[in-house]
């Protein structure tokens, strides 16, 4: 290299990444050397904690991650799906055990060391095979005698192996430069253990859980800061004045008529709250927490009307095209209370119908505009935009960005059914002003959560949802993924699911997941929510976005595959009615201990908050790992840390920071931690 390398330092700088490779990086979020560094291991593989073949095989069915050691037997290319071919290599034991271990990329590096022969050590998720005996492993990492004795296990990262990563990390080690984010007087003050990211990543004995959660301590103190710190420039830099929409008091009960329920205690406080808000002479920035079936759309709506009633219009940002096009159905309440003209604008909007309803918002002949990314596009040029409402689950920051640099500064409201503990919340939002929905609308049942082992789906399950047809009322069936063809891959499929279900159910069956056209899932999901479909089989994508007050089972098959918030958020799909609803856990046996947790957890718990209190406990001490494509949270280091006493003092740590280094030009590893951050702070400051 001709330059010493720097924490600063794109990774091209690095041996070995070319533009390519930069590419893959920078998309799981890792630009910098910096970055790298801070990519912590989730654990490590101990050369001397290796298992026989023999064990590893006994443990399979819990599928638990091992390091086994084994000797090569053979080693040859086969054939697999979708015209692909795949490594496999068989392993023995001693006992005569066998375990087959296949890869499909970065096969040919593999093959050029299994020889015939050769003792080795694997590690990776073990699992039971898809038929026979043994035991088998998906893209495991192998050495031979030549590995380190300690190897650091880190998040994965696509198209990059673990082996690749560990190299690039090696370099990253020497880099010029500390890479400890947190200034030395605060690490004092706080009682942070050192930073030592040499000792993290090349460890020469065993490192400790607890020396992990001391290194992420200091990068979930420089991801509150950073967020914290950017947005006190946003708000700097964005300082102006809002269209001031005075309260309406008689179009939001005319709304709440139109209906057809009446506003809990909860909505009424925080439509009040908004109310005030949108009156004032500054741009409201104020968040909206829920739980699920909490009644946020009814909230938003209200929002809406009184904008309307200031003859202003609104935008409403939904993360999906099932969810904009809920709201476009919720919104029919808008027309019939107050006369608003009311559009949806996805991304599977023809052209013609495009331009011509952005042509209708600049002549203000649309009052309400709901819809998806697709609303970024050119030619967003609202008359006279006055209210921005945006779902937590859309990365949309730039919605605020886009419409200052027209000349806008609208009210702001951010919609979030992630509940985290309070004391994060202000630490990460600041003056942000929230809102909270605490109770259910009137007359909801909690749903009935329940466990059901895989060998009753066909015993058990098709009976339920016959009977749950036979009271005209609607079933829910997601799986953890679209098809089988991926073999790396388990946990039961949609597509598998919805053959077999139409083979009982005909017709009733409709399939919705994000591979099919949009045209199609939107005519599945339409067909579902008139009752023409009673079972909806599909994946995650029905997490967001669909409320069909007649659906009463919600069917998750594959249970074990899905984190804990997941798994509530798909729950409130269902009990959006006054008549009962079921929730089945459908699950192999055995679990893991942590989806043991998990399930268990769900079963006992129903209040979203409670949840993710669980949640957070369960993973606090385990999942130690940071990538940029964070969790469920939303959060990359900060959600094991959501009460932590520091928390309270980040505010003033910005603001002495500010007055005490502006550029901070003394701090680089903060200040290469806070670059880093720009789309987290914009998110945040649109809630």
């Amino acid at each position: 290299m001709s330059q010493p390398l720097t924490i600063a330092a794109p990774l091209a700088h690095l041996s070995g990444v070319g533009p390519a490779l930069a590419n893959t990086f920078d998309k799981a979020g890792l630009a910098t050397v910096a970055d790298l560094l801070w990519l912590l291991p989730r654990s490590y593989d101990d050369r001397e904690q290796a298992v026989t073949v023999a064990e590893a095989v006994e443990r399979a069915p819990r599928r638990p991650h091992l390091v086994v050691k084994g000797t090569v037997k053979r080693a040859s290319f086969v054939p697999g799906r979708r015209r692909r071919r795949m490594l496999r290599v068989e392993i023995a034991g001693e006992d005569d055990a066998r375990l087959t271990a296949f890869w499909f990329f970065a096969a040919h590096g593999i093959l050029a060391r299994a020889k015939p022969g050769a003792a080795c050590v694997l590690a990776g998720r073990v699992a039971p095979p898809k038929r026979g005996p043994g035991a088998m492993m998906a893209h495991p990492d192998l050495w031979l005698d030549d590995a380190p004795k300690i190897v650091p296990r880190y998040p994965r990262v696509s198209g990059v192996s673990g082996e690749r990563l560990r190299h690039f990390l090696e370099q990253a080690l020497e880099a010029n430069g500390s890479a400890d984010p947190v200034p030395a007087a605060i690490a004092l003050r706080e009682g942070f253990a050192p930073l030592d990211l040499e000792r993290i990543h090349r460890p020469a004995a065993p490192v400790a859980v607890s020396e992990l959660r001391a290194a992420r301590e200091h990068l979930a103190w420089a991801e509150a800061f950073a967020r914290t710190w950017l947005r006190a420039q946003r708000r700097q830099e964005l300082r102006a004045t809002a269209p001031g929409l005075p309260p309406a008091p008689k179009a939001v009960r005319a709304l709440e008529s139109a209906l057809g329920f009446t506003f809990t205690a909860s909505q009424d406080q925080a439509i009040a709250e908004i109310a005030q808000d949108l009156a004032g002479p500054e741009p409201m920035r104020r968040l909206l927490l829920g739980d699920v079936g909490a009644g946020k759309t009814g909230v938003a709506l209200a929002a809406a009307a009184q904008a309307h009633a200031a003859r202003a219009q609104t935008l409403i940002f939904a993360p999906t095209t099932a969810l904009a096009d809920q709201y476009g159905i919720a919104a029919d309440a808008l027309t019939r209370a107050v006369g608003a003209r009311t559009a949806v604008l996805t991304g599977a909007t023809p052209a013609a119908e495009r331009r011509a309803v952005l042509s209708a918002l600049r002549e203000h002949d649309i009052d309400v505009l709901i819809g998806t990314h697709a609303l970024l596009g050119e030619g967003l040029e609202p008359a006279r935009l006055g209210l921005v409402v945006v779902d937590e689950q859309q990365r949309l920051g730039v919605a605020q960005r886009l419409a200052v640099a027209r000349g806008r500064d609208p009210h702001l409201l951010t919609l979030s059914a992630t509940p985290i503990p309070r004391t994060l919340a202000l630490a990460l939002r600041g003056e942000l002003e929230t809102s909270e929905l605490r109770e259910l609308p009137p007359g909801r049942r909690p749903v009935v959560t329940r466990r059901v082992v895989r060998s009753a789906w066909f015993r058990d399950v098709p009976t339920i949802i016959r009977e749950t047809i036979e009271r005209d009322e609607n079933t829910f069936v997601v799986c953890p993924r679209i098809d089988a063809d991926d073999e790396d891959d388990d946990g039961p499929s949609a597509t598998e699911r919805d053959k077999e279900l139409r083979k009982a159910f005909g017709d009733q069956v409709v399939l919705a997941h994000a591979r099919l056209p949009v045209a199609e899932r939107r005519a599945a999901l339409a067909r579902f929510r008139s009752g023409q479909a009673r079972v909806l089989v599909g994946t995650s994508v029905v997490e967001v976005g669909i409320d069909v007050p007649q659906a009463t089972l919600m069917v998750i098959d594959g249970a074990e595959h899905f984190g804990l918030g997941q798994l509530h958020q798909l729950r409130g799909r269902v009990g959006r009615s006054q008549r009962p609803s079921t929730c089945l856990l459908v699950h192999d046996e055995p679990l893991t201990e942590l989806a043991e947790q998990r399930l268990e957890t769900l079963e006992r718990t129903e209040r979203g908050a409670d949840v993710a209190r669980a949640d957070l406990a369960q993973r606090g001490a385990g999942d130690l790992s940071g990538t940029r494509q964070s969790g469920e949270s939303g959060l990359e280091f900060l959600d094991a840390f959501a009460d932590a006493p520091w928390l309270e003092r980040i505010a003033e740590d910005v603001r002495a920071l500010t007055r005490d280094d502006p550029e901070l030009s003394q701090h680089p590893a903060l200040k290469a931690f806070v670059a880093r951050a720009p789309e987290l702070a914009a998110r945040e400051e649109a809630g």
